[in-house]
């Protein structure tokens, strides 16, 4: 019985943790390469019907860290992209879940796209900051379209984006924890 429940908890710890490699990131520099009007790209730069404009060259890397304006890619075809922050000034009705809006608000655009093969819950997806050595509160503001998060439903091939924004201490050392399944993860930063 004993070792019954051991392989059970083994097989859990393995499916929780994922056996994959996790997300890869893939640089915000590598998805603005311009071509001059009428240069052809090389044919291993020219992409097909199956392939996609924002799929990782060689040289990414696979980790859990990324600068904001970079496209995390995960094992599931979800694709994320969190821009980089701008300062704005709160509404009157906008609401801090960390209580009053004490620090510096900024506002994030997240650009979620379903290149899986089942549809996605917006709700799945989810955003947490910290900023220096503290949580950064979202701040829900209806009125700059700050939501913090999407009950929308993306399906295969369609893309969703929304905003989210932060009560930051300090705008130059934000961090964005982000999840399209509760169990991967990657790490937005200045």
């Amino acid at each position: 019985m004993k070792k019954l429940v051991f392989a059970l908890v083994a097989g859990a710890a393995l499916v929780l943790t994922g056996c994959a490699a996790g997300p890869t990131v893939i640089p915000a520099e590598s998805l603005s390469t311009a071509q001059t009007p009428g240069a052809s790209a090389p044919a291993s730069e020219t992409p097909t019907a199956t392939e996609d404009a924002a799929t990782p060259s060689e040289s990414a890397s696979a980790s859990d860290q990324a600068k904001f304006g970079d496209t995390a890619k995960f094992d599931s075809g979800v694709t994320i992209t969190i821009s980089k922050g701008v300062a704005f000034k709160p509404s009157t009705y906008a609401m801090s879940l960390g209580g009053k809006i004490t620090g510096k608000p900024m506002l994030y655009t997240v650009t979620v796209k379903n290149g899986g093969t089942e549809p996605l819950t917006g709700m799945s997806v989810t955003t947490t900051a910290t900023s220096g050595t503290a949580e950064a509160p979202a701040i829900i503001d209806t009125e700059k379209k700050a939501t913090g998060i999407s009950t929308a439903t993306i399906l295969p091939g369609k893309t969703l984006v929304y905003k989210v924004a932060f009560d930051t201490a300090n705008p130059k050392d934000v961090t964005i924890d982000v999840s399209p399944d509760y169990i991967s993860h990657v790490y937005f930063s200045n």
